[in-house]
């Protein structure tokens, strides 16, 4: 006699409120006992299924007791994990004919980072002169997967910035 217990899913991202169906069969067992931490204890049919939305990692146990006394027990864990966050910024400076731009960037929760195919810390600063629009490559993982963020860098000619700091001594007071 064997008990069966799964879960729609066995990761939950933190902070979502996201929810998971645990299933089970306990075939011919006389009762059966759901254990939900902190919450309930409930005696259930043997066949069945519960939603739970934990907020940390919870292992969740169904028991089984058959007819011949023997007791069976079986856990699955459900872990609620951070995803990575991502955040950055580009400031651009003007400096005589060149322009540059200098980029920031933080991501939590991720391993595995890179910037244009290079490994990078999880946060840093890199500066760029840019001649032409540029793009960098962000790729990372998470709890939940493999993630690329692309970033676009615009050129700001120097006369352009001298065509905005004229516009603006134009519209002083």
């Amino acid at each position: 006699t064997e008990i069966i217990l799964r879960s729609s899913t066995v990761k939950l991202r933190a902070g979502l409120n996201e929810s998971a169906t645990i299933s089970w069969n306990t075939l011919d067992a006389k009762v059966t006992t759901l254990y939900i931490p902190n919450v309930n204890t409930l005696s259930v049919a043997n066949t069945g299924q519960y939603t739970v939305k934990p907020d940390k990692t919870t292992t969740y146990s169904i028991e089984a007791t058959f007819e011949n006394g023997e007791k069976q027990t079986k856990n699955i864990v459900i872990e609620v994990l951070p995803q990575a966050i991502f955040s950055y910024d580009v400031k651009e400076h003007l400096d005589g004919e060149n322009v540059s731009a200098e980029l920031t960037w933080s991501i939590k929760y991720a391993k595995n980072i890179s910037l244009d195919g290079l490994n990078v810390a999880s946060s840093g600063v890199k500066s760029y002169l840019i001649e032409w629009p540029k793009s960098v490559v962000f790729k990372y993982d998470d709890a939940f997967g493999s993630h690329k963020e692309v970033i676009h860098m615009a050129v700001r000619k120097k006369s352009a910035w001298i065509l905005v700091d004229a516009i603006k001594l134009l519209l002083r007071p």
